[in-house]
């Protein structure tokens, strides 16, 4: 592998890791605790309320789709990145419409346990992961066979690793804001 595709098969493993474990995690933290993601829907009141169940199952599976895409890989990989870019912006979506109409309810974006209301972190949080998933979506378009996959054990480990600290931090983005700014959480 040259250099050149060294690093575009790095990024495009990157952003599929980063992607895949926003995913799974939003999927499995929202699966267990349908209720509190049940809540948050309808308290964001962008459906009617006979929707909201229907909603939660669309969500889930569109979650669930989406990580099980960017897992397999292959020819699956863009359309994944492109179902996830699709899931964030109608996420963007309904974040922005709660902000502009000034509703105070919590996210739960990763599950119940969450009780800061929604803000604009979250919009720059899902606008960063759009960025992994539509770069991503990018490299998988651009990629071939030469590059798109011959990365070892030790590269996938490491690479996994960072992801997962990328993944974690833009999960807990509020947090560190509230961290680094001194405000007192909501």
């Amino acid at each position: 592998m040259n250099g050149a595709h060294s690093t575009l098969a790095y990024a495009l493993a990157f952003c599929r890791l980063a992607t895949l474990f926003i995913f799974a995690v939003s999927s499995v933290s929202k699966a267990r605790d349908l209720s509190s993601f049940r809540k948050s829907l309808s308290r964001f009141r962008v459906l009617p309320e006979p929707m909201i169940g229907v909603a939660v199952v669309l969500v889930l599976i569109a979650e669930v789709s989406t990580a099980l895409l960017l897992a397999w890989g292959g020819s699956w990989l863009t359309i994944g990145f492109g179902a996830a870019s699709a899931l964030l912006l109608a996420f963007s979506a309904a974040i922005a419409s709660v902000l502009v109409r000034r509703l105070q309810t919590p996210c739960n974006c990763f599950g119940g346990g969450r009780t800061r209301d929604v803000s604009a972190v979250d919009l720059w949080r899902n606008a960063m992961l759009l960025l992994l998933a539509s770069g991503g979506c990018a490299l998988a378009v651009r990629g071939s066979a030469s590059w798109a996959t011959p990365l070892g054990v030790a590269e996938w480990g490491l690479l996994g690793l960072m992801a997962a600290f990328v993944a974690a931090s833009l999960m807990n983005l509020s947090e560190l804001v509230d961290l680094f700014t001194n405000e007192a959480p909501a």
